[in-house]
């Protein structure tokens, strides 16, 4: 399986509550392999006190056939171990209007303020004889709060001027051992395009009312030493994969 032509997840930031490396495969009915990876850096972490971090997050997958666009991707949720935290107290928010803007204008319009991380990625336009990839910039915004709960959103420009802006709900759960959810809807892009391969790192640090906060901070809490991640992921056609993933942590003496 050599050609990759990823689908859309933008999630982005799918993996903001993960808290150590993890890796998800996901095969569509149509041949689609689908694969998230999300590493917290460091990865030596505090058992009790939750530490700051930054998050990478690596969304790909490869179809086995070069001549098909991937199947795109509704909606995603992802469900993370509740060792790791995401904090927006006091931090701005961007709730712009970011439609068909470029990257210089959508950070002028939000602020530095409010960007919590960057990254790349590409799309994949129908093409005749084989569908183009195309390669993208990602800037990660603190969004609005809805319905009480934050909002990280994404935004896609790439080469060929094609603008995507993704909005992620961040919910505190209470499912085991899982205690952040993220869902993301995905819009369809123009032209018949899908949102590929998505990398983005996140980490912010402000200052509130004389205190430091951060974006994102994680412990290896649990005896087993085992952060756990799980998805639900909406295909434009076929079931939903529900892939889930471990990975263990190291606690810091």
């Amino acid at each position: 399986m050599r050609i990759r032509r990823p689908h859309a997840v933008a999630l982005s930031l799918v993996a903001l509550g993960a808290v150590a490396a993890a890796s998800i495969a996901v095969a569509a009915p149509n041949g689609n392999h689908s694969t998230l990876q999300a590493t917290i850096t460091p990865s030596k972490l505090p058992k009790n006190k939750f530490k700051p971090a930054s998050l990478n997050v690596v969304v790909d997958s490869n179809t086995d056939t070069a001549d098909e666009l991937p199947t795109a991707i509704t909606n995603t949720v992802l469900d993370f171990d509740d060792d790791g935290k995401i904090t927006t107290t006091g931090l701005k928010t961007c709730g712009a209007d970011l439609d068909n803007t470029t990257t210089e204008i959508a950070r002028q319009r939000c602020g530095a303020k409010t960007i919590v991380g960057t990254g790349t990625a590409q799309a994949v336009i129908p093409a005749s004889p084989n569908p183009v990839t195309t390669n993208g910039v990602v800037t990660a915004f603190n969004g609005p709060k809805q319905g009480g709960n934050p909002t990280i959103r994404l935004h896609v420009r790439t080469d060929v001027g094609i603008t995507q802006v993704l909005t992620g709900v961040i919910r505190k759960i209470n499912a085991g051992d899982y205690g952040t959810r993220l869902t993301v809807p995905v819009p369809p892009l123009p032209a018949g395009a899908v949102l590929s391969r998505f990398e983005t790192t996140v980490k912010k640090k402000w200052r509130f009312r004389g205190k430091t906060y951060n974006y994102i901070t994680a412990r290896c809490n649990d005896g087993n030493r085992i952060l756990n991640m799980r998805g639900n992921i909406a295909l434009a056609t076929g079931p939903n994969q529900t892939p889930t993933d471990t990975q263990r942590c190291t606690v810091a003496r």
